[in-house]
């Protein structure tokens, strides 16, 4: 959290004086378009993924005009900008749900739509003027949305470890759980977020490393900013640190198909020689009913 912070401190430095002055009106209006293109492509990459950044990427396409006309401050654009990226914090998020918007932040970041222009010297100064503008709006784009995604990094829930009971003889205890339909749909109703943030998985924890990785790693080679460039390695090493520490208290998942309809407790003492082990059936799937596994792949732990 506190790289993350640093990051969102050097970004605002960096284009605290963002805007459309100087530029002939002409050029503004190339400037504008280009970066209501920006914002069209932030809503559609989270149209079905987060629908508070869906909305207030709407409401900031109208009024970036505004926003970036002359006697505008960059503060002003960056404040709306974070303003943004924060909207989908407003819902509940579970963790499967944070991982998959991590991904997409980190994505949206490398796609053409955001990508700088080129800006050649046989260009006319005011199209030079034009597109160095609107790269800088690219940029910040660009360097928020890793700030979001890194500070929802820190919002993920720490890994529940499983454990075993041991009896007084050192082996291994097994508990039959006993569960009845009703019971099963008020947990799932009641405790839905309790079970939400235990979803993590060991591969979406690896994918996210990696798309926020190359999404850092892209924005060091295109930065100008010596202090920026730091911020972002900075928040790279410990948000690499971080999921390193994740990764070592989840368990690895693999995809097996029961061989008929049974139930959970059967699947686990098959597969793990334990039926106490039927969450980590039951957990990680939608199951209708727990008595009634059906012929199709689960995601369960690898051992």
């Amino acid at each position: 959290m506190s790289s993350s912070s640093a990051l969102n401190d050097r970004i605002e430095a960096v284009f605290a004086d963002l805007g459309l002055n100087g530029l002939a009106d002409f050029s503004q209006n190339g400037a504008l378009n280009q970066a209501k293109s920006m914002i069209s492509h932030v809503t559609n990459a989270f149209d079905t993924i987060d629908s508070g950044i869906t909305a207030a990427s709407r409401l900031l396409h109208g009024d970036i005009s505004v926003l970036l006309k002359s006697g505008s401050s960059g503060k002003s654009v960056i404040e709306a900008i974070q303003r943004m990226w924060r909207s989908g914090r407003r819902t509940i998020q579970d963790a499967a749900t944070l991982a998959q918007q991590i991904k997409t932040l980190s994505g949206v970041t490398l796609g053409h739509d955001l990508a700088p222009r080129g800006v050649w010297k046989s260009d006319r100064p005011s199209i030079q003027a034009e597109r160095m503008r609107s790269n800088r709006i690219a940029a910040l784009l660009r360097t928020t949305a890793i700030h979001e995604a890194t500070w929802r990094l820190t919002q993920l829930p720490p890994p529940r470890t499983p454990t075993l009971p041991i009896n007084q003889r050192g082996k291994r205890q097994i508990h039959v759980n006993i569960s009845h339909p009703a019971l099963h749909a008020v947990s799932h109703t009641a405790g839905s977020h309790t079970e939400g943030l235990a979803a993590v998985t060991w591969d979406a924890l690896v994918t996210v490393r990696e798309t926020l990785n190359q999404a850092i790693e892209h924005e060091q080679a295109l930065t100008l900013d010596d202090a920026l460039f730091l911020a972002l390695q900075q928040v790279k090493n410990d948000a690499n640190r971080d999921i390193a520490t994740r990764l070592a208290q989840v368990e690895k998942t693999v995809t097996r198909t029961p061989e008929t309809v049974l139930p959970a407790l059967v699947l686990a003492a098959n597969w793990y020689d334990n039926a106490a082990r039927e969450t980590d059936i039951t957990s990680r799937n939608i199951v209708n009913h727990p008595g009634f596994m059906l012929v199709k792949p689960l995601r369960v732990p690898a051992r």
